[in-house]
């Protein structure tokens, strides 16, 4: 996720031809809101990976309703489009799979009765970050 500290991420580098990266929210308010933590670290982690000239794949859930907005969007390809490291954002649809466990552990599930964006949708969202330059993929 790359909320970790730079220099345990500097070691595990040395050892890997590819970082998998998510990337969820640009605005550090949005992403408090949704993750309970500042994205700040995230970002600096992903600005030095880039700098080290390190491989990486960006990984992004696509949530209806919470990172799929044009704002976010705007704010996620203008961030990740000059990072000459990053060979690929892959776009991943947001899926229920975890709605079940959340009842079970008794917890509120947040995003309860979202529904998974649409194929058309992830493939709009993708031709944005291609527009940018990005090589992305819908998963």
């Amino acid at each position: 996720s790359g909320q970790a500290p730079w220099a345990d991420l500097e070691r595990a580098v040395r050892w890997t031809d590819l970082v998998l990266y998510d990337f969820k929210i640009a605005d550090p308010v949005r992403h408090r809101d949704w993750t309970g933590a500042s994205n700040d670290l995230i970002l600096e982690n992903l600005a030095r990976l880039n700098a080290r000239g390190t491989p990486i794949e960006v990984r992004m859930p696509v949530i209806p309703g919470v990172n799929d907005d044009e704002e976010n969007l705007d704010a996620t390809t203008a961030f990740l489009s000059p990072l000459r490291s990053i060979r690929r954002v892959a776009l991943l649809g947001y899926h229920r799979f975890g709605e079940s466990k959340y009842r079970r552990l008794g917890r509120t599930y947040r995003l309860e009765g979202t529904q998974p964006p649409s194929r058309e949708h992830m493939e709009a969202i993708a031709a944005r970050f291609r527009a940018a330059g990005l090589e992305t993929t819908v998963r």
